[in-house]
């Protein structure tokens, strides 16, 4: 995740995450050291969640600072003003401030702010600063917000985080208690897991608004305290049609098992499946709560029931056996990928007459369809698009945030939340769980709750830049990227093309305001900038904002993979294989090619043991791959020595003699043992 001359390194890296009103406002702080003689460019991946916008960049060293501000020249070739400030002299009065720029990309590890900043000089340090904002929604009555690991790189250092949540109680970071005066120390390579308790006593609404330009930018946020939920007769209808294979189809036990699991106590179950036709699954009641998941094992690799997803299938079968007449709760839960064939039958009208909820669990990737969400909206029941919490399910073992997600499906409705002048669908609040809608307006919007009407209020101060960045982003596709340099660079890069000025110059304009190199001591880059030196094919792609991958991968962040990744296991492997034996030596040698962030080859070299050879192969499906272009091939030795055996002494006569009358040897005088 760092790119930069050897002599760089990261030296501390800071994150303080504020909660407030469904959202997180993350400032990232990072400060950079060079045992280096000459200047250099530091380039930094920083992992941010999917949704995440970025609006504000500060670049500081001991001279002073400069903020981002949005680039004009965005779009207009591979080169801006940072770039000409990071070649070019600076004139002799000039303040020694440093340059930088940020911009949000998207690539095969994920979303990630991309940061550069120079110089990092020996002895002084740089430091760059990074806010960003992101979703924290509230689900079962807990807030939860995931930062993804920053990556494995041995110049990286240890992350502190300290956390404001506001009205929030327990409040948990990788599951340690901590407190708003606390700070933890994570490592680059583990991922955040931000958890707290929100326990409002009563429904709580926030209408802000802010500033975006001609119009305002608005955000709605409630959340609401979860109750006891009453003992419901529950029927599961599973989406067995060909549309499910694949990851939807692997995340099915999954999400059955975190349903029965969150299901109210003295709930009773029945199941089955469908498609163009359905077939039972559980045709008896069963308690929920000490429902096995063998019922349901058919529906992970069974698809003959039709092409099609016709609930109206079900629903003939679930009518046909009925509900319990003393059910407080008659509810059905429709699990698949969000499909549904529409045809002439009204099953959901047929459901809503009868007092019977169809409720709606989504766990594929894509959105559900409207005529589904709109069929059990009329019933009454909720719609849950949980494909992201399945996966995890699936992928780590841990169906905590699947189980609070799907908790809603149990709990009643407390009003559903419209603003008109959007013509926006309303959005419904369940007990325990939160909504967020953000968009813009060209006029004062006012939020209907129900029969109230809310008006906006302003956002606070602090969190107003964090909201409208995340607005453009979420709504409109918009993300800044932010450059600071001197405005008058700004202004310059903006009237004349970078590339057509100097493409193929190495040094870059002569001069700048924010010039950063010499001919004392020329600025090490990071990057390579001169367009006659770039490869032929597009170095960004304007559509999907992805960077071009590197040729290769470098040595040093290779080696530490495998020490950290291979290494452990290969040691364990020799050990079994060792088995205490003192004399035993083996030399083997690890042959593999990665390419495309996947292990395309492996084998082990050697005259060892099959056993073995299968355990040092299993170590390389464990290695965290970074995307590259290309392939590398690695050949890495390992070996085992022999223990020395211990000395060896020559027994005397009389030493013998009393070992021999111990043992009862020949001289003992005893019986021998058989």
């Amino acid at each position: 995740m760092l790119t930069a001359p050897p002599s760089v390194r990261e030296e501390s890296h800071h994150v303080a995450v504020e909660f407030a009103a469904g959202l997180a406002h993350v400032r990232a702080e990072l400060q950079f050291v060079s045992a280096g003689e000459k200047p250099a460019e530091v380039a930094y991946r920083l992992a941010i969640p999917p949704d995440a916008a970025l609006f504000a960049l500060e670049v500081c060293n001991a001279r002073g600072c400069r903020s981002g501000i949005p680039n004009p020249n965005r779009g207009r070739g591979p080169l801006n003003a940072y770039d000409d400030a990071v070649r070019a002299r600076g004139p002799a009065q000039s303040a020694g401030l440093p340059a930088g720029d940020a911009r949000v990309i998207h690539d095969a590890r994920g979303s990630a702010i991309w940061l550069r900043a120079a110089p990092v000089v020996r002895e002084r340090w740089l430091r760059v600063r990074v806010d960003y904002a992101t979703y924290a929604p509230v689900h079962a009555g807990v807030l939860r917000l995931s930062l993804p690991a920053r990556g494995m790189d041995a110049r990286a250092a240890p992350m502190s985080v300290q956390v404001r949540a506001g009205s929030y109680a327990d409040l948990r970071i990788n599951e340690v208690p901590t407190s708003v005066d606390r700070t933890l120390e994570i490592d680059a390579w583990s991922p955040l897991e931000f958890r707290a308790t929100a326990a409002p006593r009563a429904t709580q609404e926030t209408f802000w608004k802010t500033a975006c330009g001609n119009q305002s930018c608005l955000h709605v946020h409630a959340v609401s305290p979860a109750t006891a939920a009453p003992a419901t007769d529950i029927f599961l209808a599973i989406d067995a049609s060909p549309s499910m294979e694949g990851e939807p189809r692997s995340r099915l036990l999954s999400t059955v098992a975190a349903l029965l699991a969150q299901a109210p106590p003295g709930s009773q179950v029945r199941a089955l499946r469908f498609a163009g036709e359905s077939a039972p699954l559980l045709s008896e009641r069963k308690p929920a709560r000490d429902l096995a998941l063998a019922p349901f094992a058919p529906i992970a690799f069974e698809a003959e029931l039709g092409a099609s997803t016709r609930f109206e299938a079900a629903w003939r079968s679930i009518d046909a056996l009925g509900f319990a007449s003393n059910a407080a709760r008659k509810l059905v839960i429709l699990v698949g990928d969000g499909g549904i064939t529409t045809g002439p039958a009204r099953p959901f009208e047929a459901a809503k007459r009868k007092r019977v909820e169809v409720a709606v669990v989504n766990v594929a990737d894509r959105a559900t369809r409207p005529e589904l969400v709109r069929g059990a909206q009329t019933t009454g029941g909720a719609v849950l698009e949980v494909g992201s919490e399945a996966a995890l399910a699936v992928q780590s073992g841990r169906s905590d945030k699947l189980e609070e997600r799907l908790a809603a499906v149990y709990q009643p409705s407390r009003g559903a939340v419209s603003v008109p002048p959007l013509r926006t669908g309303a959005l419904e609040l369940r007990a325990g769980d939160s909504i967020t809608w953000e968009g813009t307006a060209p006029a004062p919007a006012t939020l209907r709750w129900g029969s109230r009407t809310l008006v906006a209020s302003a956002a606070p101060a602090e969190f107003a830049p964090a909201l409208a960045a995340h607005v453009l982003r979420t709504q409109a596709g918009r993300t800044l990227e932010l450059v600071a340099v001197d405005r008058a660079d700004l202004e310059r890069a903006q009237s004349l093309s970078s590339e057509a000025a100097h493409g193929c110059e190495r040094r870059g304009p002569a001069q700048r305001r924010s010039g950063l190199s010499s001919d004392a001591a020329p600025l090490a880059l990071a990057v390579e900038r001169a367009t006659c030196a770039l490869p032929r094919t597009p170095q960004k792609n304007a559509t999907t904002d992805k960077p071009a991958l590197g040729s290769g991968m470098p040595g040093s962040p290779l080696l530490s993979m495998l020490r950290m990744r291979i290494m452990p296991v290969a040691r364990g492997c020799f050990r079994r294989d060792r088995a205490g034996r003192a004399d035993y030596q083996v030399r083997a040698v690890f042959e593999f090619e990665l390419a495309e962030r996947e292990v395309v080859s492996a084998k082990v070299q050697g005259q060892i043991a099959e056993p073995l050879r299968a355990c040092l192969l299993a170590a390389v499906d464990g290695l965290n791959i970074p995307p590259f272009t290309g392939k590398v091939a690695v050949r890495y030795p390992l070996v085992t020595e022999r223990e020395p055996l211990p000395s060896q002494i020559e027994l005397t006569p009389a030493t013998a003699n009393q070992l021999d009358s111990v043992t009862g040897g020949p001289s003992s005088g005893l019986p021998r043992g058989e």
